[in-house]
């Protein structure tokens, strides 16, 4: 899998919130990379490396699966993940920032809405 493993998302989060992190529950990291490679009827959920990478992110971030940094963690996590597909974000920290806050604070609820702002306008010229 291109994509991440548990002990990846642990290791951004010993990167990101710092090497005594703590883990709130390890259920829904592992819940959250489920998610991003779930299949119904024989296809992927999540057609597009970004529709997968806003599912990883709303996950994260609305599960809050760490005691402490995981809007950090949700938007690194994140950033990884979509490198590794080969589609780097483009999104600058604030834009970043803003993003995590929305989907925080539920002004964007769905994974198509994330995908949207994680596409990279550049590449789909």
């Amino acid at each position: 899998m291109a994509g991440l493993t548990l002990e990846d998302l642990l290791e951004v989060a010993r990167r990101t919130v710092g090497p005594t992190v703590a883990v709130r529950d390890m259920g829904l990291l592992s819940a959250a990379l489920a998610r991003v490679e779930a299949r119904a009827d024989g296809r992927d959920v999540y057609p597009s490396a970004e529709h997968r990478a806003a599912a990883l992110l709303h996950s994260l971030v609305t599960t809050a699966p760490l005691v402490q940094g995981n809007r950090p963690f949700a938007w690194i996590a994140t950033a990884v993940y979509l490198a590794r597909l080969g589609r780097p974000s483009s999104l600058t920290d604030a834009e970043a920032f803003d993003l995590v806050t929305d989907v925080l604070i539920g002004r964007l609820q769905t994974v198509d809405a994330i995908a949207e702002r994680l596409v990279d306008p550049a590449r789909e010229r």
